[in-house]
């Protein structure tokens, strides 16, 4: 039985937590230092232009996106705990006041978190509502059309050929089926001729679906914001 989108996901991820590292997408740490002063240090990104406070502002570019997949995966994906074995997006805020804080990137607001829970760490990487994820889920998309448009009809031309090849081939070792094999090989030079305009055809959509991907999949600086919330 083949499996659907999560079970490929569960199988996947197997293959992945055996064969390589987990993965960083960023870690942010944002707290006040012995002499008072706000720092942001940041693991695999830059922070800059931070406003430290009552108001916590400051902005970051991460080196990566976080690993989304499209949406017929959900299930699996969080069975394994995807995101945060293999792609954690983490946030982490120091020195609050008590209260709870509202976070904003990019004017998107993603959630509200009590200073606690900010001064554990905040994981992103499978929150829908960050730009990040949003943009990842973009490329991921991206990715899925250009396996069913492109890359799925070529892999079955390049199948259709070697199931022609062979039965031409046991065709031609056959005395008795002369005929045949002569008129099946007329036919698979005719063939041959469409196969290879049709096969330029879909490795020059896969290229331009290939372009789209790398283009969208540009992490950019954001744009955060965590201000207290008003009751």
């Amino acid at each position: 039985v083949h499996p659907g989108p999560d079970g490929q996901v569960v199988m996947a991820v197997a293959i992945l937590n055996d064969m390589v590292p987990r993965g960083l997408v960023s870690s942010i740490v944002v707290q006040e230092d012995k002499a008072g002063k706000w720092q942001a240090t940041a693991a695999n990104g830059k922070a800059t232009d931070l406003v430290g406070g009552d108001k916590i502002s400051f902005t970051f570019k991460a080196n990566a996106l976080p690993w989304v997949l499209p949406p017929d995966t959900t299930n699996g994906f969080k069975l394994t705990a995807a995101g945060h074995r293999n792609s954690n997006e983490k946030i982490t805020v120091r020195n609050l006041k008590p209260g709870r804080y509202e976070l904003r990137i990019d004017g998107q607001a993603v959630g509200t978190y009590p200073d606690g829970q900010l001064a554990f760490g905040v994981e992103l990487e499978g929150n829908s509502k960050t730009p990040q994820y949003q943009q990842a889920l973009k490329v991921a998309l991206l990715n899925k059309e250009r396996n069913d448009k492109a890359m799925h009809p070529l892999r079955d031309l390049w199948r259709d050929l070697k199931v022609k090849r062979s039965a031409l081939q046991k065709l031609s070792q056959d005395p008795k089926q002369k005929e045949k094999a002569a008129a099946t090989k007329q036919a698979f030079d005719q063939w041959m001729s469409e196969f290879k305009s049709n096969v330029a055809k879909r490795v020059a959509e896969v290229k331009q679906f290939e372009d789209q991907i790398y283009q969208a999949n540009q992490p950019v600086a954001q744009e955060y914001r965590l201000t207290p919330v008003q009751y």
